[in-house]
């Protein structure tokens, strides 16, 4: 992903009454063998980031994951997630997403 290129997921939370932590793990590095990358993500609930130049840029892959919980509502029947490549590099390989909710 780089550029203009970011992942859409659709998801719910409709028939959870209580959102205690939310984590976006990602499992890939930074495409640029130069310089590494971090991710970012945005709901319309909220917005964040995972630490600038956190994601490595060499092999292998591995997960980096970051704490999401204020960008989702329980509730919630149509969420979009937006996930896109940030610096330094804005540019990575995603071999895999997870989205892990500790819910109720």
């Amino acid at each position: 992903m780089g550029g203009t290129v970011f992942m859409d997921v659709e998801l719910s939370t409709q028939g959870l009454s209580s959102i205690r932590n939310v984590t976006i793990a990602v499992y890939g590095r930074s495409y640029s063998t130069g310089s590494s990358g971090s991710f970012s993500w945005q709901t319309f609930d909220g917005t964040g980031a995972s630490p600038y130049g956190s994601m490595a840029n060499s092999a292998p892959y591995q997960w980096y994951r970051a704490d999401a919980t204020a960008a989702f509502t329980p509730g919630n029947g149509g969420i979009l997630l937006r996930i896109r490549p940030e610096g330094p590099s804005n540019h990575l390989v995603v071999n895999r997403v997870e989205i892990c909710f500790d819910a109720s």
